[in-house]
C-alpha cells in the first residue's frame, strides 16, 4: 500500500538561499533525495523529496537545528509518520513548503517574447 505524501510547512526570516541549501543538505544527510522543486518568486519554495522510513527520524531531528520553523501540524504529521510501521523497501514522500519573511521586493522574471 502506498502512503500519502507528508505535507509539511515552515517559515523563516533567514536568507532563502542559505535555508534552501541547508534543508537540501539535511535531506541528503538523512539518505533522501529531492524529486522536484518549485520557486514562488522570493516568497516561498516547495521541495518534494523522498527518503526511506528510517531516514525520516534523522531528518526530523536535524530540523530542530535549522532556521526553518516547522508548524505544529507538520510536527504532528512527522510524529505520526514515524510511529506508523513501514513495509520493507518503502519510500516516504514529503512535500515541504518554506515561506520566507523579508522586506525584499518580489523577484521579477523577464520572459522574452517568442515569435510565432
Amino acid at each position: 500500500m502506498k502512503r500519502s505524501p507528508l505535507m509539511l510547512s515552515g517559515i523563516t526570516r533567514k536568507d532563502r538561499h542559505a535555508v534552501i541549501a541547508e534543508i537540501s543538505d539535511r535531506i541528503s544527510a538523512a539518505g533522501g533525495w529531492i524529486v522536484h522543486h518549485e520557486l514562488y518568486s522570493n516568497l516561498a519554495v516547495m521541495i518534494r523529496f523522498a527518503l526511506e522510513p528510517t531516514g525520516l527520524k534523522t531528518w526530523r531531528d536535524s530540523m530542530v537545528e535549522t532556521a526553518l520553523g516547522l508548524d505544529d501540524d507538520s510536527l504532528r504529521a512527522l510524529d505520526q509518520a514515524m510511529a506508523a510501521p513501514a513495509p520493507a523497501g518503502a519510500e516516504i514522500t514529503v512535500s515541504l513548503t518554506m515561506t520566507f519573511i523579508h522586506n525584499e521586493p518580489d523577484l521579477r522574471q523577464i520572459i522574452p517574447a517568442v515569435p510565432g
